[in-house]
Order: structure tokens, then C-alpha cells, then sequence
């Protein structure tokens, strides 16, 4: 059916591989769905070479809804083939590409609906991710990008806010036109995860419009397995995450950005910003599995020549607000190659009698403080803690007791003065006389 003349208002592709446990709740979830479902929403189910009975579970459903869905069975490619079986057969003018171990509010498909009805014309509309955590039954409303939808509904021009970045595709929803018309399908080699931001990345940057809806009261229901069987949690441990995804995913992703635009738009940079904080992140705690020496060196070259993209204040001056100091300065350092600005030490607590201070500082290598106060001062207590990964530092963490009196405190670090910051407000110097202006 062409694109122009839709059977349905969406089309629901879902690729389902050994999901036997959770795509019944997630069929369900689309039954009760308070728009009327045969009459609007197609329903395309791949199984993809599942060998449990995730597939006798798709092909009966599918039997028992057969004017509104199609069930596809395939040899085991992949979620990106997958789902590019099942767009072929999409005759929506919407499509959304939703997960078969996830499900979606009984009004789900009604508000995007209702939203779109009211007359947007933007590229894509985006949908709240809740987490459902499988172990204890309970709902987490803690994304990272759960700052998108303070608002009820909220259209944002990416050019503008290029802080909204937009990932999921099984929570979006695009013109089924629109994303035939640009030739675009999910990436088999983007792997083992990012083929969603990838292909929605590339498509935004083919609209006519980067204008996106965010949309609170429409949710999609995201499950954390409790055996962490996704990809996204498994997919730490497979060596695809750290050449596939990075080179087909991110590189190609800014290559391709270049091609089209001339440059790599700052949204475009803030998601490869935001996906690849999570390396950075496992780096710090430990958490990824040791490479050997030349393994990480083969990751850090990809890793440099993607970031040989991404500007230098995109990092460090970065809207995220998920992104903390020692992320930005040790993504810098590591896959930039670049030793951060200093920034001004933070005053982190002050004592009882006001008479010392706390102050905490990240830098991107060893640094010498020096602190004066009318004479050399001497730190009460000092902690200073390099982060390596493969014998790579990642940055050092510095935190200092200082003796707090009427005499200003200054500070240099490797010679270069630096401020304090507290309560918002930056000082040249500190003294107890600053702890006056507190509120």
C-alpha cells in the first residue's frame, strides 16, 4: 500500500527474538489500548528466527487480529533486518518501531494521536520512557533524558536545543513517508546497540524540519530484565560495542552529517556526546571488562578520530545535565586528547564553626595546588585520586580541608589562578566575610 494513500493511522513494528516470557504483555498492551485498535493501528510482527515459542505466541495472535496484522517469520538476522522486513509491509502513516519485551499505557497510542490531530507538522514525536524494573515489580521514572518532559507536551527545535536528544526509536514516531523518501533503514552493522539513534539521527537530519514533540502522558513502558538479558545491558560484554557501534554507528552517523549539511550540527554532536558518556562512565567505575593493551589501543584511535568531530565546548560546555565534571573532563582528555579549562574550586561544605571548607576539583592530569592566606596555607586534609583505565588516566580528583579565617584564601593550580565557587556565586578569593552572603 502506498505511503501517500495509509490503511491506518500507525503501523507498530515489532522484531521479537526469545521474548517468550514478555511479548504476550506487550500484545496485550496493544489490545487495550483505548483508541480503537483494529480500525488505526497496524500491527507488524517479525519473529526473528526465535527458538522458543515466541513465534507460535506472534503467529497465534496474529491469527486472531488478521485484519490489522502481519506476521513475518525469518531466519535470525538481527533486530536491524528485522525491522526492516516488517517496515516494508507498514501501511501507516506513522510508524514506531516498539520493543517486544516492553508495552505501552492503555492511552498510549490515543494521545500521540489526539497530538497529532491538533496539527503538528514537525519531524517526529517522542514519547515518555518509564522503566519497569522486572526484579521487584516497580516503576522508575529516572532516564537520564527524563528532562525532556517537564511539560505536558513541548515541541523543541533541535537547532535551538540541541540538549533534547532523541535515541529511541521504539518510542517515537515518524511520517511513514517521510522515512521512505529519504531511503533509510536501520544499519545491520551498527551493533550492538545505537542502530535506533542512528537511523532516527540521519533522519532528522533529512526533515525539512527539526522540530520535535515530547510528550509526557504518552508512556512506554522500558522492562530491565531481571537476568539483563538486553541488549543494551549485555552488550558491555561483546567486542562489537567497542569497533561496530563506533564506527558504523557514531563515525558514520557524523560522516554522514557532514555529507548533508556541510558540518556536524551541535544535535547531532550532543547525542554522540550523550551515548558515548556511558564508555566514559564504566571507564571511571571499573565496570567494563579489562581489554588487553592493544585492544584499548585500537578502541581510543577509533574513539579520537570520532571525536576529531566533536568540538571542544560541546563537551565541556555541554547543556546535558547528566554529564558531570569528571565525564566532560576525562571525555576530553581520553577521546579528545585535550586537557580541559580549569574550573573554580567548589566550596562542598563548610564546617559547623565556619572556621574550615571543603573544595573539590577535577582535572584531566596531575596538578600542583598552592593556597595562600597572607602566607602559605597548609590543606587539614587532602584526598587526590587518579582514575586509570588500561593505564590510561581519565582525569584526578582533588579534595582539600582548608583552614577558613578573615584573611582571603586564594589558589593557584600549576601557577594559574583559579576562582571558588559557592552558592552559585564565583570569588576571586574566600574568606569567612563570603559566608555572609550566604541566603
Amino acid at each position: 500500500m502506498p505511503a501517500d494513500n495509509p490503511s491506518f493511522f500507525f503501523s507498530a513494528v515489532t522484531a521479537a527474538y526469545n521474548v517468550e516470557p514478555w511479548i504476550a504483555r506487550f500484545l496485550r498492551s496493544l489490545t487495550e489500548q483505548t483508541l480503537d485498535f483494529h480500525g488505526h493501528i497496524q500491527v507488524i510482527l517479525v519473529d526473528d528466527g526465535s527458538t522458543d515459542q515466541t513465534g507460535a505466541i506472534a503467529e497465534a495472535w496474529a491469527r486472531e487480529h488478521p485484519k490489522n496484522t502481519v506476521y513475518i517469520r525469518r531466519e535470525n538476522g538481527g533486530a536491524a533486518s528485522a525491522r526492516n522486513a516488517g517496515l516494508d509491509c507498514a501501511q501507516g502513516r506513522w510508524v514506531t518501531f516498539c520493543d517486544a519485551d516492553d508495552y505501552v499505557d492503555a492511552d498510549y497510542f490515543a494521545r500521540v494521536k489526539e497530538f497529532l490531530n491538533a496539527g503538528f507538522d514537525g519531524a517526529c514525536v517522542a514519547c515518555k520512557l518509564i522503566f519497569f524494573e522486572e526484579r521487584t515489580g516497580e516503576f522508575a521514572d529516572t532516564h537520564h533524558l527524563r528532562f525532556k518532559f517537564r511539560e505536558e507536551s513541548a515541541v523543541v527545535d533541535l537547532d535551538q536545543r540541541p540538549e533534547y536528544v532523541q535515541l529511541s526509536f521504539s518510542s517515537a514516531f515518524v511520517r511513514l513517508k517521510d522515512l521512505r523518501a529519504g531511503g533509510l533503514r536501520f544499519d545491520a552493522r551498527v551493533r550492538p546497540s545505537f542502530e535506533d539513534g542512528h537511523l532516527l539521527n540521519k533522519f532528522l537530519l533529512c526533515a525539512g524540519t527539526r522540530n520535535i514533540a515530547f510528550l509526557r502522558d504518552a508512556r512506554y513502558f522500558y522492562r530491565r530484565r531481571v537476568q539483563g538479558g538486553g541488549l543494551v545491558e549485555s552488550g558491555w560484554h561483546r567486542p562489537e560495542k567497542y569497533r561496530d557501534q563506533i564506527v558504523y554507528g557514531y563515525l558514520d552517523l557524523v560522516r554522514f552529517a557532514r555529507q548533508k549539511t556541510g558540518r556536524v550540527p551541535a544535535f547531532i554532536q550532543q547525542a554522540v556526546i550523550y551515548d558515548t558518556q556511558f564508555y566514559i562512565e564504566k571507564f571511571l567505575l571499573q565496570t567494563i571488562p579489562s581489554f588487553s593493551p592493544q585492544e584499548f589501543a585500537d578502541f581510543l584511535q577509533l574513539m579520537r578520530a570520532l571525536f576529531a568531530h566533536i568540538d571542544r565546548d560541546q563537551v565541556f560546555l555541554s547543556p546535558l545535565p547528566m554529564l558531570s565534571v569528571p565525564i566532560r573532563t576525562a571525555m576530553l582528555h581520553v577521546f579528545k586528547g585535550e586537557l580541559p579549562p580549569l574550573l573554580p574550586l567548589e566550596v562542598e561544605e563548610v564546617s559547623a564553626d565556619q572556621r574550615a571548607i571543603w573544595v573539590g576539583a577535577c582535572t584531566g592530569a596531575h596538578a600542583v595546588f598552592h593556597f595562600h592566606a597572607g602566607s602559605d596555607v597548609t590543606p587539614l586534609e587532602a584526598y587526590i585520586v587518579p582514575y586509570e583505565f588500561c593505564g590510561a588516566l581519565l582525569c584526578v580528583s582533588h579534595r582539600f580541608r582548608l583552614p577558613l579565617g578573615r584573611t582571603p584564601l586564594s589558589c593557584t593550580v600549576d601557577g594559574q589562578a583559579v576562582d571558588f565557587l559557592h552558592q552559585g556565586k564565583i570569588f576571586h578569593t574566600f574568606s569567612t566575610a563570603d559566608l555572609a552572603q550566604e541566603p
